[in-house]
């Protein structure tokens, strides 16, 4: 899936030249986290949280 939205220039942003990572496009990412604190504003904390122990756990920055 992420090869194909890649392919058509949509919504992603490759991070190194093996295209093992991705992030968001900016806008995309955007109107995803204005969406989710409009409809669920309780849970940003968490995934924050969730995110962070992801990252401690793998040793990435």
């Amino acid at each position: 899936m992420l090869e194909e939205l890649e392919r058509a220039n949509l919504f992603l942003v490759p991070l190194d030249e093996q295209r093992q990572w991705y992030r968001f496009h900016d806008l995309f990412r955007e109107a995803l986290l204005t969406r989710l604190h409009a409809s669920q504003p309780e849970l940003v904390p968490l995934l924050y949280i969730w995110a962070a122990s992801f990252y401690e756990t793998t040793g990435e920055l």
